[in-house]
C-alpha cells in the first residue's frame, strides 16, 4: 500500500515500481489528480480533490473504516456473526 497525497512522490513510485516488477499486488493511496500513482499501482483509493486536509480525513475515514471491519471479523465482534460465536457488544470487551 502506497499513500501519496499528489501520487508523484519519488521514493514512493520507485517502491510501487519495484513491487510491481516482483508481482506484488499494489495499493495507491491518493488524492488531487492521482499523479503517476494514479496509474502505476494495480489498484487504488483516489480521493479527487485538491485540498490534502480533506484528501487525508477521507483517507483516514476509509482506514479507520477497513480496520473496524477487520478488527470485528477476528474478534467477532458488531454485524458479523459466523453462527459459531455470540455477537458481543464492545468492541473493547477483550478476548
Amino acid at each position: 500500500m502506497a499513500i501519496s497525497g499528489s501520487g508523484n512522490s519519488p521514493n514512493i513510485l520507485n517502491a510501487v515500481d519495484w513491487a510491481n516488477a516482483h508481482g506484488l499486488v499494489t495499493w495507491g493511496v491518493t488524492g488531487y489528480d492521482g499523479g503517476k500513482l494514479l496509474k502505476l499501482a494495480a489498484k487504488s483509493l483516489h480521493v479527487p480533490l485538491f485540498d490534502m486536509g480533506m484528501v487525508e480525513s477521507v483517507h483516514l475515514v476509509v482506514f479507520h473504516w477497513i480496520l473496524n471491519d477487520l478488527f470485528g471479523r477476528v474478534n467477532h465482534v458488531g454485524r458479523y456473526d459466523d453462527g459459531q460465536h455470540t455477537i458481543k457488544t464492545a468492541v473493547f470487551e477483550g478476548n
